[in-house]
């Protein structure tokens, strides 16, 4: 696996000669989720207040196309109605994505697979539930608008996943309908930034094609970047992530 990866990634910095370009950005904060549930039998709302969540993405390319890898992993506390008793309402879930990202001077888009974790509640009778988890495969289209001043950078991501899985497991099938989420991110500084960002997450599905699920999170932290662009050709290494320093800046 290692030695695919780096052959990718001196492919991708062979098809354009003149720069090469690194990121790492880590970003780690509060979460809150809102989780709507309807079965034949119960309708009813879970909430997670003082939810965490954390997420880093690694990029390496050129100035055109570059990988992208990374992961996160998000802790819930979900509360339920006075009426509900809730299992194992404390649950962590992961992510993790590869894929590919080109990049134009007025928007990059991006094309993933990510593996994520899907919640879903076990209805041991009428008033008792008990809180699971199970990874499903989606992919995933993503496109980011930016703009910039002096010494700043403004970026928006926008992502929808399809499903390619449904899992099965001792409760039944997960069916996925579709995930979105949506970041805006406020950086400072230049080959090292620090900002904060924010943003929301929406799913979903249905479990044995019955019990329904939407579940929607609203995150916000701090975020902190690494970047920087090395010429090819005719040119020596770029100061940082400054627009005149990168022709497509913002990395």
């Amino acid at each position: 696996m290692r030695r695919i990866a780096l052959s990718l990634a001196g492919l991708l910095i062979a098809m354009d000669a003149h720069a090469a370009f690194y990121s790492l950005t880590l970003d780690g904060g509060y979460l809150y989720s809102r989780w709507e549930y309807q079965s034949p039998t119960s309708t009813f709302s879970l909430l997670s207040r003082a939810g965490q969540t954390a997420r880093g993405t690694f990029t390496v390319g050129s100035k055109r196309l570059e990988l992208i890898a990374g992961g996160g992993i998000d802790n819930f506390k979900f509360t339920a109605p006075e009426t509900r008793m809730l299992t194992a309402a404390e649950i962590s879930t992961s992510m993790y994505l590869a894929g590919l990202r080109y990049k134009t001077p007025s928007i990059w888009t991006s094309l993933t697979f990510q593996a994520k974790d899907a919640l879903f509640l076990v209805e041991n009778s009428p008033t008792a539930f008990e809180l699971k988890k199970a990874g499903v495969g989606f992919a995933v289209g993503g496109i980011t608008l930016f703009g910039w001043g002096q010494g700043y950078k403004i970026t928006i991501d926008g992502e929808y996943g399809i499903p390619v899985s449904s899992p099965k497991n001792d409760y039944g099938t997960i069916k996925m309908s579709y995930f979105t989420r949506g970041t805006a991110r406020v950086e400072f500084g230049s080959v090292f930034r620090v900002g904060v960002f924010t943003g929301i997450e929406n799913q979903e599905y249905l479990m044995n094609s019955t019990n329904k699920f939407y579940r929607s999170d609203f995150f916000g932290g701090l975020t902190i970047a690494i970047g920087a662009g090395k010429s090819g050709k005719g040119g020596g290494g770029s100061k940082g992530w400054g627009s005149g320093n990168v022709p497509n800046y913002p990395l």
